[in-house]
Formats: structure tokens, C-alpha cells, sequence
């Protein structure tokens, strides 16, 4: 028999990732139930339950088929973005404006507004990473579990996830999931939106874009990959922007920032593969020139995004 990755227990020594990635919608808003009603068993404080219920309810919120606001009559077509109607829209021209506004949910003075977004905030703010944390036993396990649950969610779901985490020092062990932009639909005929995709990736871009940013003169559409490649790749829609402006940005710790990329081919089987030859390791990504710029005008270091900084050790 083939040896097995060790993968830690995570939330105080109570979620099996490896079984846990397999599980179904009910299951999946079982567990997150499980926390917000049994908080204390997580290590979590009594002021941090409510929080938790809050991000839960808005989850279900954007769900579908019938999340009140994923399915909210008249804001067609439905999706999994919280978004009401623009009073200025006009049909009519459809290029001038967008059909919606961008509504947001806001947490620790952050905005969300996507349930990929949400599902990430949830689980990063269960508890820390146990102290043997690693990128094989942990980071990258419940990166994929997380991944997997965001497909069972909704589909499509995002192309692209990130687990950041600090690795030593003041935080060790706080980690935070990310996902590239997802959940949002234009529409045709009766149902076009407009510059609604605009709207998004620019309330994306306003998440990234403070002084230290403004100052290097790199905007959404002039962007860091732009200059080096030519390539149009806007800025900020990258799964690593939540957990860097969670973790880096104001950080005190930046040094001790790492973190590793995934992309959603990775978790088309239906059980973890953790070896070095299966889809997991095959689909881990490094940083793209966007971030790699966003973590050095941070303060970071991009070496410590390395997708095979780990795998020495892995089974083959």
C-alpha cells in the first residue's frame, strides 16, 4: 500500500480536511452551523460567535438556487454577488452604466460581497493553524478543501485560490483563503447588465489600491503584468488580494508572509491527492506578476510564495 500524506486535524483538533473535502452542500453548511452554535468548542470567544453567524447568513444569502439575495426578483440575471438596482440605469444604453450596485457586507472594516469571498473570510477566522503546520500537512489541504467546497456551492466558481498564512513569529499560524473573482454575470437581451463587470473588478481594484499602491502609478487597467508582458490582466481580481490586504498589507510581520496558489483543476477528483505526481501538486501555482509586485510594495517577499518550497518529503 502506497504511504499516505500526514494531514493535520484542523479548528482545535476537530475537522478531518481529507474527509471533509468530499462533502456535499448539507454537510458543508452542517460543519459552519456546527461552529456558530458550538463555539466554544473551536477555541473561539463568545464575541466572535456572532460574527461567525453573520457571515454564515450571508453565505446562504447568496446561495443558490434560492438565496434571498442570489435569486432576488429583479435583479436578473441571478447571482452569487450581493448587488441591487442602479436607479440611473437605462436599458436602453446599456454602455453608459451598469444595471447594478455593488452592496457589500462589511467585516472587520473590510468589504465582501461575493460568497467565494465569504466562504474564505468563515473558515480563515475559525482558529489558527496547528503549531506542525506545513504546506503539505495543512495549508494546501484545506486550500483544496476549500476549493472543493466553493464548487459545491456554485458553479462556475473561480479559476484560481490562495492560502497566505505567517509562518513564524508574532501570528504564527494565522491564516487566511482567498479566491480570484467569481459569482458575477452580465446578461443579454433582456437581461444585460451593462458595465456591471466593471463595477466589480473596481471595487476589487479600491481593496488594493491605497497610498503605497497609488504611489507606484500602476492602476485596474495599467497593471504590473500589463508593463512587464502586455498581457490584460486587471488588477486586483487575483485570489491572493483578500488574504494579503487581511495579512500584509498593514501587517507587522511582513517578512514572515508565505503562501501557495491553486488552481480549480486541481480539485476535479473526488478525494484529496496529496502526492507529488497527483492533481493537487500538478495545479499548485507561484505568485503572478500582479501580486509579486502587490507583496513587494508591501513589504513582502515573493520567494515565499514558492509552489514547491514544501514538496521535498511529499510521497511521490
Amino acid at each position: 500500500m502506497l504511504a499516505s500524506e500526514e494531514i493535520l486535524t484542523a479548528f482545535n483538533e476537530i475537522l478531518d480536511i481529507r474527509q471533509a473535502y468530499g462533502w456535499n452542500r448539507t454537510e458543508i453548511f452542517g460543519f459552519m452551523h456546527h461552529v456558530v452554535e458550538n463555539w466554544h468548542l473551536y477555541d473561539l470567544q463568545a464575541d466572535e460567535q456572532q460574527p461567525l453567524r453573520a457571515i454564515l447568513q450571508e453565505i446562504k444569502m447568496l446561495c443558490p438556487p434560492d438565496g434571498a439575495s442570489f435569486a432576488e426578483p429583479g435583479l436578473e440575471p441571478f447571482q452569487s454577488t450581493k448587488r441591487g438596482i442602479n436607479p440611473m440605469w437605462n436599458p436602453r444604453s446599456p454602455t453608459e452604466g451598469s444595471k447594478f450596485c455593488l452592496k457589500t457586507f462589511v467585516h472587520k472594516g473590510i468589504p465582501y460581497s461575493g460568497i467565494f469571498d465569504l466562504l474564505g473570510l468563515f473558515l480563515s477566522s475559525i482558529s489558527r493553524a496547528p503549531n506542525r503546520a506545513t504546506t503539505r500537512n495543512f495549508y494546501l489541504p484545506i486550500l483544496a478543501m476549500y476549493a472543493k467546497w466553493a464548487a459545491e456551492l456554485n458553479e462556475p466558481g473561480p479559476k484560481m485560490f490562495n492560502c497566505t498564512w505567517i509562518k513564524e513569529g508574532p501570528g504564527k499560524g494565522t491564516f487566511f483563503l482567498g479566491a480570484s473573482l467569481a459569482g458575477y454575470l452580465g446578461g443579454r437581451g433582456s437581461n444585460q447588465t451593462g458595465t456591471w463587470a466593471e463595477v466589480v473588478k473596481g471595487a476589487r481594484w479600491a481593496l488594493i489600491n491605497d497610498p503605497v499602491v497609488q504611489m507606484s502609478g500602476f492602476s485596474m487597467y495599467d497593471s504590473p503584468a500589463f508593463r512587464l508582458t502586455g498581457a490584460r490582466k486587471w488588477f486586483g481580481s487575483c485570489a491572493e488580494v483578500y488574504p494579503l490586504v487581511n495579512l500584509l498589507q498593514n501587517g507587522s510581520n511582513p517578512s514572515a508572509i508565505h503562501g501557495i496558489a491553486l488552481r480549480d483543476r486541481g480539485v476535479k477528483p473526488e478525494k484529496y491527492e496529496d502526492r507529488q505526481s497527483g492533481e493537487v501538486w500538478r495545479w499548485t501555482r507561484n505568485l503572478c506578476d500582479n501580486c509579486a509586485a502587490l507583496v513587494n510594495m508591501w513589504g513582502g517577499v515573493p520567494e515565499n510564495f514558492d509552489r514547491l518550497a514544501d514538496i521535498t518529503g511529499a510521497p511521490l
